[in-house]
């Protein structure tokens, strides 16, 4: 089985609590490479925990490209969802972003998160609850 790399924006509730904590209950499937905060010792704390990079400028973790990042987390504000998942994009990277993806109905598609939208080569996805269940039949053949 792949074991996706991944990055992940945002170390507050939904990042940490949420999406690191879960990514770290199935190591075989993720593996956390590097997260992003602009808190310092939010930073610190993540390279103590997971051994990973970290960065306190998002823009320095999507670019470099020596991560072989395969999907970035998007757990930032609300109101960063769109504007940030479109420069993971940019990097040519998989984004799963949190909800809401959008503050308006025009911006998904003004990003290129809607098909065809400008970005053929990356995948973007919203994060969503998913049962016990669900969870355990997720691999890393269902990123696209």
């Amino acid at each position: 089985m792949t074991q996706l790399r991944i990055g992940i924006i945002g170390q507050g509730r939904s990042g940490r609590n949420i999406h690191a904590e879960y990514l770290k209950t199935v190591p075989e499937k993720f593996k956390i490479v590097a997260v992003s905060d602009y808190l310092a010792d939010r930073c610190q704390r993540a390279r103590d925990e997971y051994g990973c990079e970290a960065y306190q400028d998002y823009r320095e973790m999507i670019n470099n490209k020596d991560l072989k990042l395969d999907l970035v987390v998007n757990s930032t504000f609300s109101d960063l969802h769109a504007p940030i998942s479109k420069e993971i994009m940019e990097a040519g990277l998989n984004v799963l972003s949190e909800k809401p993806f959008a503050q308006t109905a025009d911006q998904p598609y003004a990003i290129g998160y809607m098909p065809n939208a400008g970005f053929p080569d990356t995948r973007a996805a919203l994060a969503r609850k998913v049962s016990q269940e669900q969870s355990s039949e997720i691999d890393a053949s269902h990123v696209v």
